[in-house]
């Protein structure tokens, strides 16, 4: 099993709404056993699930799995599909305890080595203040995609993310950071002056398809209103959504080729 932790500083970037998406994707379309950790307390991805129902809803929240471990715990059987969800008031108090942060990655690590032959891939939804649980993410990942906007304060952050990712390089040898990903693109002449900022400056950490092509995540309502549905974006009654979906899937598959699931 992969482990790929969607994460970033910034708030508002579209981290669950990417996260969300491409589970679905993963699961209905190419056919993987997806597990999903929603370790922010916001719980955005963890309300789009349920209100969605694809995916099996575990019995314990994620604060309780970091805390206490996987020990009585189990997950809904045959499904191929599960969400642990957004526990918030566990989830806040794991920071205060810094005693037990180092406990809280064995934790983590030790579910995930017990369900591996379960799934082929797990994706982790992060809060964007860099606490225990980003640093959870990171050190029990495989692989970290990073999603920015193209506001100046997401751009002004962007330092303070990398250095997040290069220290848990540290002890997580083996993780790969698969790039930036813009999201909310839209073609305005402000974020165009923004993204040649970031090519300049970062263009190498950005997600490239090819050569000649950066990944992104275009602005569109439809994404937000499957979001709020819980539902695919390629299922909701809009030409438009059909179209959003073929510019998002192969994103989707790229990150699938780059983790090899």
């Amino acid at each position: 099993m992969k482990t790929l932790v969607v994460t970033n500083r910034k708030g508002g970037v579209g981290k669950s709404a990417v996260a969300g998406q491409l589970g679905y994707h993963l699961h209905l379309q190419r056919g993987l056993r997806v597990l999903v950790l929603d370790f922010d307390h916001q719980a955005n991805l963890s309300k789009a699930y349920k209100t969605g129902g694809i995916a099996k809803l575990a019995n314990f929240g994620a604060g309780d799995l970091i805390a206490n471990g996987a020990n009585g715990k189990s997950l809904p059987d045959n499904t191929g599909f599960v969400i642990v969800t957004a526990d918030n008031d566990k989830l806040l108090c794991l920071e205060s305890q810094a005693e037990k942060h180092a406990q809280f990655i064995v934790n983590v690590r030790a579910f995930l080595n017990a369900v591996s032959n379960e799934f082929d891939i797990c994706i982790i939804d992060t809060n964007p203040n860099p606490d225990v649980r980003v640093q959870i993410g990171l050190n029990v990942c495989s692989h970290v995609v990073s999603p920015i906007d193209l506001n100046q304060e997401s751009i002004d952050g962007i330092g303070g993310h990398l250095q997040d990712v290069t220290l848990a390089l540290k002890t997580n040898k083996a993780m790969q950071h698969l790039g930036l990903l813009p999201t909310k693109v839209e073609p305005t002449p402000f974020q165009k002056k923004n993204l040649a900022s970031i090519i300049a400056q970062r263009g190498k950490m950005l997600m490239k398809r090819n050569e000649t092509a950066f990944c992104f995540i275009p602005l569109r309502s439809s994404i937000a209103r499957a979001q709020a549905e819980g539902k695919p974006v390629w299922k909701l009654d809009l030409t438009s959504a059909k179209d959003t979906y073929k510019e998002i899937a192969p994103v989707f598959d790229h990150i699938a080729k780059e983790m090899g699931v």
